[in-house]
């Protein structure tokens, strides 16, 4: 479904406080879409409250070299891929992606289809006006009592705040010298939890209105993986992002990433 396409405003009645709820999902993943409408509807939203937007699958932009692109997508393919994005102004012309074990002066194709597929995200919450809206990746999980939990958390969530995260690759302690409250982890901060092997997942945002209104403005031109974009904005005063300090959601792990690839592992 396009932009132009998306339906009107239908508040998901399983989640309270949520004006609309978004998912970025390749139509080709329909075991994923399947999959989270069931979850969803055990929780009372039904599949006309779900806005599906406009998702950009990154093998796809081997279309840009090929007049028959190959089922991978090789080390070339990269960084022509990434050349040809930044004569377009898509890509900054300085990259880097921070990963674990490797500087790469690239993002893969994974990467770039990801940050459009949020950045089209971001536009219909705009379209819609959203004060306050949700965005699921199509392979997240709920914590059983996720209505619930979602219910006691928004109305602590802080007053200034812009977006917040509600997953955790398993449960933080708390960083020395930082405040903490029952719902959230303020700030966030991404070096001192890798250091120790938790990291933050972006498969469930809740989203402002003006914080929809940043990303979308501050994304592009890409010069990093979008989730290192929302930390970097964050640091330097930006963006108010904030974590839930217990996990709502986690990541479906069933499913393959499709931001990972054969030529780049994180």
């Amino acid at each position: 479904m396009s932009n132009a396409e998306l339906k009107p405003t239908s508040p998901p009645s399983g989640f309270t406080g949520i004006d609309n709820l978004y998912v970025m999902n390749l139509a080709k993943n329909v075991d994923r879409k399947v999959a989270l409408l069931s979850a969803l509807d055990h929780f009372g939203v039904k599949p006309e409250a779900v806005n599906f937007v406009d998702t950009v699958h990154g093998m796809d932009l081997l279309g840009r070299l090929y007049a028959q692109p190959p089922e991978q997508a090789s080390l070339d393919d990269h960084l022509q891929i990434n050349a040809l994005l930044q004569t377009e102004g898509v890509m900054a012309k300085r990259l880097y992606s921070r990963r674990q074990h490797q500087k790469l002066p690239y993002l893969t194709i994974g990467e770039i289809g990801v940050a459009s597929s949020a950045r089209n995200a971001f536009q219909a919450m705009l379209k819609h006006k959203d004060r306050v809206a949700m965005l699921l990746e199509d392979d997240v999980q709920f914590v059983p009592d996720f209505p619930d939990r979602l219910a006691e958390l928004l109305p602590h969530l802080p007053e200034n705040w812009e977006i917040v995260s509600l997953s955790w690759l398993k449960h933080p302690e708390p960083q020395p010298g930082i405040i903490v409250n029952e719902h959230f982890m303020i700030p966030y901060q991404a070096s001192y939890y890798e250091s120790k092997g938790i990291f933050l997942g972006l498969e469930s945002l809740l989203i402002s209105k003006n914080g929809a209104k940043k990303l979308a403005q501050c994304l592009f031109p890409l010069d990093m993986c979008w989730s290192f974009k929302i930390e970097t904005l964050k640091n330097i005063g930006l963006l108010n992002f904030y974590a839930a300090r217990q996990p709502l959601t986690r990541q479906d792990q069933t499913f393959p990433s499709g931001i990972q690839t054969q030529v780049v592992f994180y």
